[in-house]
């Protein structure tokens, strides 16, 4: 939970991964680099969002990454990347 920008956010799914997300608001060019070498998927394409750290509902895991479209109070700029 403490990535730099341009760094991948490791997030763990229950099931298939809908996205991954870069901390930052990064390139589509950038986003494959970081994409090819972390997971070995090539993004589709890349959005500027924004994200929180909350508290997760599920039992197994502590904190969950919220994705917001807008800037909110105590958000921070993240890059969603879809790979199909």
């Amino acid at each position: 939970m403490k990535e730099k920008d341009g760094e991948y956010i490791y997030l763990i799914w229950d099931g298939r991964k809908e996205a991954f997300y870069i901390k930052g608001h990064v390139s589509l060019e950038y986003a494959t680099e970081v994409l090819e070498r972390e997971e070995e998927y090539t993004p589709d394409n890349a959005t500027h969002k924004y994200a929180r750290w909350g508290f997760a509902s599920h039992e197994d895991f502590k904190h969950q990454l919220n994705v917001y479209d807008t800037l909110r109070k105590g958000t921070f700029k993240v890059t969603e990347c879809e790979c199909r």
